[in-house]
C-alpha cells in the first residue's frame, strides 16, 4: 500500500498537470479564435501566424503521444446544420 507522503506527492503531480492540461487547452482555443479572426478579417499573414501557432499546438500534442487531428474547412462553409451533416458524414467512418 502506498505511503502518505507517496499518496500526497501523487496528488500534487496530478493537480500540476491538470493545471498544465488546462493552460494547453486555454492556448490551443485562444490560437484557434485568432484564426477565424484573422480570416474573417482578410488578414492573410495573421491568419498565417495564427495557423502556425495551431500546428505547432497540435505537435506538441502528438509529441506527448496525444492523438488530435486538425481538421480546417474554408470559409465557403457556412455553420449551420447541412454543413455539420456533411461534416459528420465525413468523419463518421472513422468511429463505426
Amino acid at each position: 500500500m502506498a505511503s502518505h507522503a507517496s499518496a500526497l506527492k501523487a496528488h500534487r503531480q496530478s493537480l500540476k498537470n491538470r493545471e498544465h492540461n488546462r493552460q494547453f487547452r486555454s492556448r490551443l482555443r485562444t490560437a484557434l479564435k485568432n484564426v477565424r479572426t484573422a480570416i474573417d478579417g482578410k488578414d492573410k499573414a495573421a491568419a498565417k501566424s495564427a495557423l502556425r501557432e495551431v500546428t505547432s499546438l497540435i505537435d506538441k500534442l502528438a509529441s506527448k503521444g496525444i492523438k488530435c487531428e486538425l481538421d480546417l474547412w474554408g470559409h465557403d462553409v457556412p455553420h449551420d446544420w447541412p454543413s455539420w451533416r456533411a461534416e459528420l458524414a465525413h468523419h463518421m467512418p472513422r468511429f463505426c
